[in-house]
């Protein structure tokens, strides 16, 4: 569970992009000129501070975390060598040797001996010797191994791929940036491109050869939408900037700005989007909700096109039943969703002893949804072999349950679709619940955006505990993240949230999940 930490301080100390990538500092200018991405360290103390108090309130060896966060931020096996008062940079260039590196020391002997450290897949930088008065590293890379030039000049390693360049970058060092975040990322199109979001590597092996559901989710929804998806969209990006900044109440503020190229798909898209918050969420919200959906996205003839990864799971599940008539079916669903207005979702998630329970809860503005509903009736029984039983509840639907499997019903009223699926009551009952409260209708919840996603981190962490054979936690402190998307600009999209950190090592404290993972950390010094 040790990973589990780490990676919550990963979080706590990148994320959250804000605009187009832009040069940081005059000092390095000459140097960073081709720089494909920059991540400006402007006040090293608050990272410090950060990672300090979530191991505090944890009850753990801040030094573990202390050491990722070292990793992730300065490839240094700790931070006990680095002068935490002045501002670091690290930037990556296109060919070898792409890492250009501005840290500031306070003992130069530690931070020798534990610079070099790999984050990621990248492999480490070994020192191999001294020359022209710089320490020289090498590093295997995918073809042959490469060569680093690391200064130590006025209490400042710089690394480069050649003295003159590290001599450079002496010559200017950085200077403050009081008024800026604490942490900015910059990148350019080229460098997200060069991100691989297939999930294959970290998923595991999935299984094609049967219905197994969760594999197939796996490999066509993940793989194919952060594929297919990401390579289509990045060419339409000119960059994006990330933004962090401690907030109160030990929150951790995330702030970012993805900047379209102009006239491209992308920035009319934007354009045309509106940013409302949502009068639906309080129809099909619940206490034990443990994540919303809402939304208003006007989709200008790309929903086919967005759902394509979900077609291919279908067709993967329906196997011989796939016909052409199915394949015009899910074409029309696609072409029908493409008029709907605003949504909203929500997951609850239960358990029984160790086994997880979930209600899914769906309402949508849909002026076609009778018809909506007659579609997919026929597209459920193609996908899942069962046949569904005609529902009259407030609208015309229908009801499947598949041998085995959970039930789930749809209705299709005069203006919008209620869609539910439980393990936990009974959907006609749920479902009829729903079109009562949408009857009247309260007044709109949540932030103002196109898309906002809400995590209730206490929800997930009680029924995770449980599911790891936890004692029932009834009194947990509420934690929740919301991601708000919204347009902030011409052909700009912005995704601001606060993700509390603290209440999340609240969390795992009082529910003993490192303890139930069977990876209890040193307790705290």
């Amino acid at each position: 569970m040790r990973r589990l930490v780490i990676a919550l301080v990963v979080l706590s100390a990148l994320a959250a992009p804000a605009g187009e990538p832009s040069t940081p500092s005059a000092a390095v200018d000459s140097v960073l000129a081709e720089a494909l991405a920059v991540l400006r360290i402007n006040d090293p103390r608050v990272v410090e501070r950060e990672t300090t108090q979530f191991a505090a309130t944890l009850g753990i060896d801040p030094v573990p975390i202390r050491a990722a966060v070292g990793r992730l931020l300065f490839r240094s096996a700790g931070l006990d060598g680095i002068d935490l008062t002045r501002p670091a940079l690290m930037a990556w260039r296109p060919g070898p040797a792409p890492l250009v590196a501005i840290i500031p020391l306070k003992d130069r002997r530690l931070f020798l001996a534990q610079f070099g450290d790999s984050a990621g897949s990248d492999a480490p930088l070994i020192r191999v010797g001294e020359r022209e008065g710089t320490v020289v590293y090498s590093q295997n890379g995918n073809d042959s191994a490469v060569e680093y030039r690391l200064l130590v000049s006025d209490r400042t390693a710089f690394l480069a791929r050649t003295v003159d360049e590290c001599r450079q970058l002496a010559s200017r060092p950085l200077q403050p940036a009081l008024t800026e975040p604490p942490l900015t990322f910059t990148a350019s199109s080229t460098w997200l491109a060069g991100l691989s979001l297939d999930p294959s590597g970290w998923l595991g092996a999935t299984r094609t050869d049967g219905p197994d559901l969760s594999a197939l989710l796996r490999l066509a929804t993940l793989r194919g939408l952060a594929g297919a998806t990401w390579a289509e969209l990045v060419p339409q990006i000119t960059g994006l900037v990330v933004d962090l900044r401690p907030d109160a109440d030990g929150m951790i503020k995330f702030q970012t700005r993805v900047q379209a190229l102009p006239d491209s798909p992308l920035a009319i898209w934007i354009s045309n989007q509106r940013n409302q918050p949502s009068r639906l969420l309080p129809v099909v919200a619940g206490a034990k909700a443990a994540m919303t959906l809402t939304g208003n996205i006007v989709w200008q003839g790309q929903a086919d096109r967005a759902a394509l990864p979900l077609g291919e799971l279908f067709k993967s599940m329906a196997g011989d039943r796939w016909s052409p008539v199915v394949e015009e079916t899910w074409h029309s669903i696609c072409a029908i969703v493409d008029r709907c207005g605003p949504f909203a979702l929500a997951l609850d998630l239960d358990t029984k002893g160790t086994a997880l329970n979930s209600e899914l809860r769906l309402a949508g503005d849909q002026p076609r949804a009778g018809e909506l509903s007659a579609y997919l009736a026929s597209l459920v029984q193609a996908v899942t072999g069962t046949a569904s039983t005609p529902l009259v509840a407030g609208g015309t639907g229908f009801l499947v349950k598949p041998a085995g499997g959970v039930p789930a019903a749809v209705i299709g009223g005069e203006r919008w679709l209620v869609a539910t699926r439980s393990s936990i009551n009974d959907v006609e009952a749920v479902s009829a619940a729903i079109v009562a409260r949408g009857a009247t209708l309260a007044a709109p919840e949540g932030a103002s955006g196109v898309f906002m996603l809400g995590i209730n981190l206490t929800q997930f962490t009680r029924v995770l505990s449980q599911l790891l054979g936890g004692t029932p936690q009834p009194v947990l402190p509420p934690a929740a993240w919301t991601l708000v998307f919204k347009t902030a600009g011409p052909g700009q999209l912005a995704i601001d949230s606060s993700l509390p950190v603290q209440k999340v090592a609240q969390l795992v404290r009082d529910t003993a999940l490192l303890q139930l993972t069977g990876n209890e950390p040193a307790p705290k010094r």
